[in-house]
């Protein structure tokens, strides 16, 4: 998406395993620990300096990126049955593909990004069973204002209790909620 928009990327993640910002690993989820102070600060010195647009991608965006540098936040979704396969693929911890399906499911992302930058600046994009070209287009829509922003059109919560999927995953067995 930077290419495409003439302007910079910033992978949050990448950034803090690379330069150093973590406060060391969580073992019971088996990651790293991001310190979101050096992160923020490096964040906010490097959107100060550009004159370019900037693509920053990672959970931690609302946590670390100031509101006045937003202009467009696009979350990205997936159907939860989807993300499991992926974050096996992956070979992450169980309990780290629980909590990244639970956050999800309770739509804790779009949640933080909502109260960091306001509903106006926030817009989904379901990227469930779709290539990344077509997710690129409609987020370039987004961006060029060819696509109207949307919403609360994901709802997976209601979507799972619809399928009695709920409390399959309520009870904490990955292994079985496909």
């Amino acid at each position: 998406m930077a290419k495409r928009i003439g302007g910079i990327h910033i992978d949050i993640g990448k950034a803090a395993l690379t330069r150093g910002f973590t406060l060391g690993t969580d073992l019971n989820r088996g990651s790293k620990i991001a310190d979101l102070r050096r992160i923020s600060n490096w964040i906010r010195k490097r959107l100060s300096e550009s004159d370019q647009d900037v693509v920053v991608e990672g959970h931690y965006a609302s946590a670390v990126v100031p509101k006045r540098f937003v202009t467009l936040v696009i979350v990205l979704r997936s159907d939860p049955n989807e993300l499991i396969k992926r974050l096996r693929k992956r070979r992450l911890l169980k309990r780290k593909v629980y909590e990244n399906v639970a956050a999800e499911t309770l739509d804790i992302c779009l949640i933080d990004a909502i109260r960091s930058f306001g509903r106006k600046k926030i817009c989904e994009i379901d990227t469930t069973r779709r290539i990344p070209k077509s997710i690129l287009t409609e987020a370039l829509g987004l961006i060029d204002g060819t696509i109207r922003p949307s919403l609360g059109k994901v709802d997976w919560l209601s979507r799972l209790e619809e399928r009695g999927k709920l409390d399959t995953l309520m009870k904490f067995d990955c292994t079985r909620w496909t």
